[in-house]
């Protein structure tokens, strides 16, 4: 019966978040573009229509109203699957600001974008590490914009913990951090 009444409310939820979106689709198509605060279910029907799960149940969705750089943000996190979804969405207007997508932890190669274990590889060459002598706790496709690409990998390394930021397109590092113990 636990397992009936969890289906009907996940069924449930979602019945309600699709009609929210075609609710929202209809307000933004038909109004004019006044600057108006959005809610933390108008952020989340957001970030869940933009990661194309409007009509998927999904297992955790929480949403984070925060403050940076002095304007009110949304953070929604999503867990669809083995899909993670982290969404920064301007609280004033609904823009969605960044994008992190992780899947799985593995990423094709395509034709735009290195491979996850090539990034990986990059960033352990650089410490002269090899993929046996660590221990990788985060590895990750960061959309900030189309222009701010790039995989952010964290990975302990002898005594210490490292993180790499690597463009995605060209390879180069971006950034290196070491945080000791």
């Amino acid at each position: 019966m636990k397992i009936s009444n969890r289906l009907l409310s996940m069924v449930i939820t979602v019945s309600v978040l699709m009609i929210f979106s075609f609710i929202l689709l209809l307000m933004f198509n038909n109004s004019s573009k006044t600057a108006k605060s959005i809610t933390a279910d108008d952020a989340e029907v957001i970030a869940l229509t933009d990661a194309q799960l409007a009509n998927e149940v999904t297992e955790n969705v929480k949403c984070f109203l925060e403050t940076v750089d002095g304007e009110a943000v949304y953070e929604v996190d999503i867990i669809s699957k083995n899909k993670q979804y982290d969404y920064r969405i301007r609280a004033n207007d609904g823009k969605i600001l960044t994008i992190y997508h992780k899947i799985g932890g593995s990423y094709p190669s395509t034709s735009t974008y290195i491979a996850i274990e090539e990034a990986q590889n990059i960033a352990f060459n650089d410490l002269e590490a090899g993929i046996s002598d660590v221990s990788v706790s985060k590895s990750a496709l960061v959309f900030e914009s189309s222009k701010n690409v790039y995989y952010d990998i964290v990975f302990d390394y002898k005594r210490d913990r490292y993180e790499y930021k690597i463009d995605a397109e060209s390879g180069k590092i971006l950034k290196t951090l070491k945080l000791t113990e």
